[in-house]
């Protein structure tokens, strides 16, 4: 994928997990949907920042980086 995807991903995903827990927070939503919500995000957001910042400008693979 390209960088700017992996940049989406990771934006859209933290913004996902950050708001369900102010929304968790605030009691907007239930406190088990919004650990629910940060559960599934949160790594999602992790591993694309991961590859975002590895991932170069132009349409070259990724390193490895191991298991």
């Amino acid at each position: 994928m390209k960088k700017e995807t992996y940049g989406l991903v990771a934006a859209v995903s933290t913004l996902l997990w950050i708001g369900a827990g102010l929304a968790g927070f605030v009691g907007v939503v239930p406190d088990w949907t919004a650990a629910a919500l940060t559960i599934l995000a949160f790594p999602v957001s992790a591993v694309t920042t991961m590859l975002w910042w590895m991932a170069g400008k132009g349409e070259g693979d990724i390193p490895f980086m191991g298991y």
